[in-house]
């Protein structure tokens, strides 16, 4: 087992005990869950997030003889909570640490990098520049992704937009119109700055 495989396994296996407890019985992640477990684990969303929207599920579904099944129950709130993150924003507390440099400071330091193309560290710098400093993380990089979409040939948006409705098509069941459109235009914008290493 390599040490990626380790980790999202220690990573499904936490999320999947917290779930057993929140059902109050013995369950198994379903085909779905695992693909939920292993998207967000690709994506970087934080276990503790995680367990902390289960822990608040469990306790809103206190009493409540059976409990839906899926963990597309919680996705909605694990994403919004993600996007949150991101944006440097908990919807219960502002939190921003002293040592930890921002994102603007993180970004800076991305396109310093030498396999990012001058005309493009040219572009996300005037960006970084010409951004109001109450603008979130998420909705800059929301940004500079429709912004370096023009420079990209069709074949390649096309791919990266195929890519995105991929990734997001076995959980189209679970999700509303709204939810399945937000998804696919996060998956979008990841294909994209991907695509230019950013």
């Amino acid at each position: 087992m390599t040490t990626d495989e380790s980790d999202l396994s220690r990573y499904a296996q936490s999320i999947e005990t917290a779930w057993v407890e929140l059902q109050g019985r013995a369950v198994v992640l379903s085909p779905r869950d695992w693909d939920l477990v292993e998207d967000w684990f690709r994506r970087g969303v934080s276990l503790p997030l995680i367990l902390e929207v289960i822990e608040e599920a469990r306790k809103r579904l206190k009493g409540v003889p059976r409990p839906p099944g899926r963990l597309s129950y919680i996705a909605s709130a694990v994403e919004d909570g993600w996007a949150a993150t991101i944006d440097g924003v908990r919807s219960t507390e502002r939190v921003v640490s002293e040592d930890a440099p921002s994102w603007r400071t993180r970004w800076q330091r991305r396109i310093d990098g030498e396999s990012i193309p001058p005309e493009i560290r040219a572009t996300v710098e005037r960006m970084l520049t010409e951004t109001p400093s109450e603008e979130g993380e998420a909705s800059f990089r929301a940004r500079v992704a429709e912004t370096l979409l023009g420079s990209l040939p069709k074949q390649t948006i096309v791919a990266i937009e195929t890519e995105a409705s991929q990734r997001i098509e076995p959980h189209r069941s679970r999700l509303s119109i709204e939810e399945f459109r937000r998804q696919w235009e996060r998956e979008r914008v990841e294909g994209i700055l991907r695509h230019v290493d950013l």
